[in-house]
């Protein structure tokens, strides 16, 4: 006996609807990103583990689609997302000094999820609509901190070289920063 969806036609990247079941699957587990979540992650304070949202995404997806909408059109999150268990987590040396700590937040997976549905549809959105300059480089793919570092380095390569830059620079260290 075929089950039948409930679920309507879905837009694909190129714009073309789709009805087949399979292809819809795979758009609402890319949408959701249920199976790129990092199943080794700890649970945030919602208690929603990455392992368990991973491995009942397929039941999980449309519910997940109809609160998430609804949500958005609300303007509105639940409180349980807008919390967060504090962890230090050590960096180096002696582990009696406080200072050689870092914090790091644990918050909602779902939250995290929605969260990263609505940026990826601003960022899809700014580069469609050319808002992003070439300067930028934080937020587009495959530009980061490392490439802007690099447009730097090749401009002051260049102006050292054609002797603009007679005066010592100073540089500042970035280490603790990441």
């Amino acid at each position: 006996m075929k089950k039948r969806s409930k679920l309507g036609d879905l837009k694909m990247a190129d714009g073309k609807l789709t009805g087949d079941d399979e292809t819809k699957d795979e758009l609402l587990n890319s949408f959701f990103k249920l199976k790129k979540l990092k199943i080794t992650k700890s649970a945030g304070p919602d208690g929603f583990h990455p392992r368990v949202l991973s491995e009942i995404s397929l039941s999980i997806k449309l519910p997940l689609s109809i609160i998430f909408t609804q949500l958005y059109d609300e303007g509105r999150l639940p409180s349980d997302w807008k919390n967060a268990r504090i962890t230090p987590i050590h960096k180096k040396e002696s582990k009696a000094i406080p200072a050689n700590y870092r914090p790091v937040s644990l918050t909602s997976v779902i939250g995290k999820m929605m969260e990263s549905v609505i940026r990826d549809s601003l960022v899809k959105h700014m580069i469609a609509s050319k808002l992003f300059c070439d300067q930028q480089h934080g937020f587009v793919t495959g530009r980061s901190y490392m490439t802007q570092l690099l447009v730097i380095l090749k401009l002051w390569t260049k102006l050292i070289a054609r002797q603009w830059c007679r005066h010592r620079c100073d540089l500042l260290g970035f280490q603790k920063s990441f």
